[in-house]
């Protein structure tokens, strides 16, 4: 089917459905770039142990780079990250924190995390703890 054919609200429709394709895709263009801007702030000896003001000026130098990113996406006609907090938040756990197992790590109501092999991650949680993640 030919997409000028598609009525708006089914176009909208694909758009959210291929939103988090995006974000993921941008979010790998900005991984590298990330990744050797905070090499260049930090020596070696503090990207082994960044300390809190370290972490704040990463977190900054983040936000930063997505919000360039936004504004060359919006010149050059590539589509714009939808969630860019979320972007921004996965960025510094992949560099400081835990990668994809990070929500987990923080979550209350997860009491352990089992990896297996082929990227098979499962969680078990308190079955009488109650949510607090809202």
């Amino acid at each position: 089917m030919n997409k000028k054919r598609l009525s708006r609200s089914l176009s909208w429709t694909i758009l959210a459905c291929t939103s988090p394709i995006v974000d993921r895709q941008a979010e790998r263009v900005l991984r590298e770039e990330v990744r050797a801007a905070v090499s260049r702030l930090l020596g070696e000896r503090e990207l082994l142990t960044p300390g809190r003001e370290d972490e704040e000026r990463i977190r900054v130098l983040i936000h930063d780079q997505v919000a360039a990113y936004q504004r060359r996406a919006a010149t050059t006609n590539v589509p714009l990250i939808l969630d860019p907090d979320a972007v921004e938040r996965r960025l510094f756990d992949s560099l400081l924190g835990l990668g994809i197992l990070q929500p987990y790590m923080e979550a209350q109501a997860v009491e352990e995390i089992i990896c297996n092999p082929h990227c098979h991650v499962g969680f078990s949680l308190y079955a009488n703890k109650p949510s607090t993640d809202r």
